[in-house]
């Protein structure tokens, strides 16, 4: 059963400018690979003092802290067109750094890391499903961006708002979930492999199932239209899949 509907883009629809809580957003997700390289060389047996003694796989791993943060800059500054406010930005900053360093943190111990070489079988998963997620992450935004943007402005006289239905969006109705789901899955693997991948991944698909996507899909249903009548509706009737195909 779903849980009760929380959304954490709590002004959803609202596309006012939001520089304080934009401002917070890009600060922290900037931090955070500073916080992971602090965590690395704080934690790790023997100690790593230095970014010059770092091994391929710590600098692999702090990668994945830089390119997830500025696959979200670039998000909030450039593709998302909502209100975010400062207390929505701590929240969605704080997740990310919590869940980067519950990985960094288990990717210093040696039972659970998942190998001392990138090209361990493992660590090769967590890549790919890293590599998968974040670009069908970026390119169904992306996507859905563009189309918004080639929308002439919205007046309370115009025609109601236009659903993106083509790319990714044709495929499962929350493709970008989906890619968050993956790159965060084999971020963790990365770390502390497949066990922690699997709590990792499992979390995230779980809130996504229960709140996220619920949340969401009775947002598009009021905007744009339930039922064989409205544009969401008929969206649902012909894109059956919400989240992962075949099964939800």
């Amino acid at each position: 059963m779903p849980r009760e509907a929380r959304d954490y883009i709590p002004h959803r629809g609202d596309k006012r400018p939001s520089p304080l809580g934009t401002t917070l957003f890009v600060l922290l997700r900037a931090l955070d690979p500073l916080l992971q390289y602090t965590l690395l060389t704080t934690f790790s047996r023997p100690q790593t003092p230095s970014f010059s003694s770092l091994t391929p796989l710590h600098l692999t791993l702090l990668t994945l802290s830089l390119l997830s943060a500025l696959k979200q800059i670039l998000w909030i500054l450039f593709l998302s067109y909502e209100y975010m406010p400062a207390a929505g930005a701590l929240g969605v900053c704080l997740f990310n750094s919590l869940c980067n360093s519950l990985n960094t943190v288990a990717f210093t111990y040696t039972y659970t890391s998942t190998s001392t070489t990138i090209f361990h079988p493992t660590t090769l998963l967590g890549l790919a499903l890293f590599t998968t997620g974040l670009t069908l992450e970026l390119v169904s935004e992306t996507q859905r961006r563009l189309f918004k943007s080639s929308l002439p402005p919205s007046t309370p006289s115009s025609s109601p708002p236009k659903l993106y239905t083509s790319g990714l969006f044709s495929l499962i109705r929350n493709p970008n979930y989906a890619g968050y789901a993956l790159w965060r899955t084999g971020y963790a693997v990365v770390g502390g492999g497949l066990v922690l991948g699997a709590v990792v991944g499992g979390f995230v698909v779980w809130d996504f199932v229960t709140r996220a996507v619920p949340t969401l899909e009775m947002y598009c249903e009021r905007v744009y239209g339930g039922g064989d009548g409205g544009e969401w509706g008929r969206y649902v009737e012909r894109v059956r899949w919400r989240l992962i195909p075949g099964v939800y």
